[in-house]
């Protein structure tokens, strides 16, 4: 990823939001090509054409997550509806087994039901996991005996469809949490190479309009300019907003200076040079 990193005497800093910030780097992105249509073509970046084309693709990415977290939240709420009509169908279920087979509980085994062995008693599956499995069961030995034989309450029918219901939105919910993680990682994957040509146009803008400087006109594109105070005897005090001489919130967890953005970055050029390391390459 490019790494910018300005060496100036400049007063001003920007911030840039963090790539784990889709929200931020998104509008960061929409101001940047709302600003640069307002100029002549032939004086927009050359990155302005890729940095719309990636905000369009990771919004409709943040949509397609945002529908996946609906479907699955929705089916969510009806797994809990359905829970309850399954609770009620369990002990409906073990009441018909007890009446029929009173003396020999064992029996009820066949249906999916286990018996405690120091009480003789049928033991209530606990959990969804578990009473779905019990279903299942009751289900497979009605099926296989002759229909004069199945039991009335619940019928087969009734059984049935209720399982159906709940692998069905089991199943929703599943696919629901499945396409909102897959598109998070795409999303951030393309926030990534968004915030990157964001940088890139930046480097250019600076180059083309402020000779390398940093500047408060940045803020047309819809970038956070902060202003530097500095002292002769402390160094750098810390950044404050561009139109304010109240000192900025510094909070590591929100989008950094340009200057702090990567230790790592090499610093090759003073008084007024803009310097961008590009994979390892310094331009």
């Amino acid at each position: 990823m490019p790494t910018l990193r300005f060496e100036s005497n400049s007063p001003y800093d920007i911030r840039l939001p963090q790539p784990d910030q889709p929200v931020e780097v998104i509008t960061l992105g929409r101001n940047v090509i709302a600003h640069e249509e307002s100029l002549p073509v032939e004086d927009r970046t050359p990155y302005t054409a890729t940095i719309g084309r990636l905000v369009a693709k990771a919004e409709a990415l943040r949509v397609t997550r945002t529908r996946s977290e609906n479907r699955r939240t929705a089916a969510s709420e009806t797994l809990k509806r359905l829970d309850k009509r399954l609770n009620a169908m369990i002990d409906q279920i073990m009441a018909t087994l007890k009446a029929n087979f009173l003396t020999n509980l064992e029996v009820a085994q066949e249906w999916g039901f286990k018996v405690r062995q120091t009480t003789g008693r049928l033991q209530k599956p606990s959990g969804r996991a578990n009473q779905i499995a019990a279903l299942g069961a009751y289900i497979e030995m009605e099926q296989s005996r002759a229909p004069e034989d199945q039991f009335a309450l619940p019928s087969l029918a009734e059984v049935t469809a209720l399982y159906a219901e709940i692998e069905t939105s089991a199943s929703a919910k599943a696919t629901g949490r499945a396409g909102r993680m897959q598109s998070r990682v795409e999303l951030l994957a393309v926030v990534e190479e968004l915030r990157n040509y964001i940088q890139l146009a930046l480097h250019h803008i600076v180059g083309k309009y402020y000779k390398f400087a940093l500047a408060p006109g940045l803020q047309e594109w819809g970038f956070e300019v902060i202003h530097r105070q500095r002292s002769d005897s402390a160094g750098d005090a810390a950044p404050t907003d561009s139109g304010s001489d109240t000192p900025a919130d510094t909070d590591s967890s929100s989008s950094a200076p340009i200057s702090d953005l990567n230790s790592d970055a090499v610093t090759v050029a003073t008084n007024g040079t803009a310097v961008v390391d590009v994979n390892g390459s310094v331009k």
